[in-house]
């Protein structure tokens, strides 16, 4: 009778776990992807091939793709992390070194290539210091004039036929003493994908309209480097190099690893400490890169009037939960408009209903713009300047468009991220909303969370185009 129940007991399991496995299956996401809460890529479904099976690397890799596909596994590694945090007794500098460097280290085959050594600076970079509260100062009330555009033209951005492309492409970490330290590595391949998008996009919009493409470095690099500045003294990208010589005339690359360098060394708020965003500070500084190679007439940081938040906590706090990191916690600096601004989300390309354009009294990264909004954002400015601009972005966007707003009539913002556009509840694609819209300039501002190795710039980007 024991035995009995036992092999009943065990079919039952057998069966419990047969049918959860075809589950997640029939219904688990197949794809790679990012996982924003441990800092790595998850598993996607292996790819099924005779010599795989005989090595036996398909059953590794299928092991782990159903290791991170299981469901709520998010919400157990949360509630797991939460546990854990609750009897951590680890200071700021561990959290940082361990957690977020040596994720990066797991992630990304941390190996280390000799090179030459870097400039050395004349004095150790800052770490972060908590924000000072703002000076109040005259806020300006109206958007800048200006009467010319200056034409880039092709003779900036004039497609280099002759470059050779690299083996490869990667973002490193510079270390002090000489070395680079991979952090994330992009084939041509992933590149000449990117630019056929960007490219297709320039020959949608009007003649004298342009593409500007960033590629943003998440927090958790940027606190590696400043928390670290007895192994890192700064960051290197050269994917931009490639993506430049397949540029088409009218679309233009940014290296923002090269323009928040300077000001991370130096020690001021480019991103969050608990949180793996960039602040204001540094999507503005991206922002003025690409208006200044417009030749428009950039608007201070200081002429905006900010509401400031404190005590956000984000989401590597949410990977941490400990005191070390609760005594980082950020602030949270939302910028007004210099005019009255209208917020609208839209769906079916003319349907609409205005929302708040920022929400001043959320202390979170929600707070800008009221996070991403779906299927399609409007947002119509004060500004007359007879140009309307589209920015395609995931949320590092929401902090980066509204400086945008003194330099073009209309801001439209679409996310092309799995689940939040869809041509169905969109009611047409994203050219169809260009179209209509009149749409002169197209912005794509994305982390290295959403960048070249993930479906937002491998499909999605030329797939909702058309």
């Amino acid at each position: 009778m024991k035995h009995k129940f036992s092999f009943k007991v065990t079919l039952w399991w057998v069966l419990a776990l047969l049918f959860l496995g075809v589950s997640l299956l029939v219904f688990g996401e197949k794809d790679a992807r990012q996982s924003l809460m441990e800092n790595r890529m998850l598993a996607g479904f292996p790819r099924l091939s005779l010599r795989g099976v005989f090595s036996g690397d398909f059953m590794t890799e299928f092991e782990n793709y159903l290791s991170d596909s299981f469901f709520s596994r998010s919400e157990l590694v949360a509630l797991s992390e939460d546990a854990l945090g609750l009897f951590s007794r680890r200071n700021a500098e561990d959290v940082i070194t361990q957690d977020i460097g040596g994720a990066i280290e797991d992630e990304f085959d941390a190996r280390s290539e000799p090179t030459a050594a870097p400039d050395e600076p004349d004095a150790a970079p800052a770490a972060p210091t908590p924000l000072p509260a703002p000076t109040p100062e005259p806020v300006k009330r109206e958007y800048p004039v200006y009467s010319e555009r200056v034409s880039l033209g092709s003779a900036v951005n004039e497609r280099d036929t002759a470059y050779t492309p690299l083996s490869g492409y990667n973002f490193w970490m510079l270390k002090t003493d000489g070395t680079r330290q991979l952090v994330y590595d992009y084939t041509p391949k992933s590149i000449e994908t990117l630019m056929a998008g960007l490219n297709a996009f320039r020959a949608a919009l009007p003649e004298d309209g342009a593409v500007h493409f960033a590629l943003v470095p998440v927090a958790q690099s940027a606190n590696w480097w400043t928390r670290n500045t007895d192994k890192f003294c700064g960051w290197l990208s050269n994917a931009e190099e490639y993506m430049e010589a397949l540029a088409d005339d009218g679309v233009y690359i940014y290296n923002a690893p090269a323009i928040l360098a300077e000001g991370l060394a130096n020690g001021e708020y480019l991103y969050y400490r608990t949180d793996h965003h960039w602040t204001p500070r540094g999507a503005y500084k991206v922002a003025s890169a690409m208006l200044q190679r417009q030749g428009l007439p950039v608007t201070s940081f200081q002429d905006y009037q900010y509401k400031v938040n404190t005590g956000y906590l984000g989401s590597i706090y949410t990977e941490n939960p400990s005191a070390a990191l609760k005594a980082m916690a950020d602030d949270i600096e939302i910028p007004s408009s210099l005019a009255p601004v209208h917020s609208y989300v839209v769906h079916n390309l003319t349907a609409s209903r205005e929302i708040a354009y920022m929400r001043e009294d959320w202390s979170n990264y929600l707070a800008y713009l009221q996070g991403t909004q779906t299927p399609w954002r409007r947002i119509v400015s004060g500004a007359s300047t007879g140009r309307k601009a589209l920015v395609i972005a995931d949320s590092f966007g929401n902090c980066f468009a509204p400086y945008l707003l003194p330099y073009y009539d209309e801001v439209h913002m679409v996310d092309l991220r799995k689940g939040n556009f869809s041509i169905e509840e969109a009611g047409g694609s994203v050219g169809d909303y260009m179209s209509l819209y009149g749409v002169d300039d197209v912005y794509v501002v994305l982390s290295t969370a959403s960048g070249l190795n993930y479906n937002f710039t491998q499909k999605y980007l030329l797939q909702y185009l058309r």
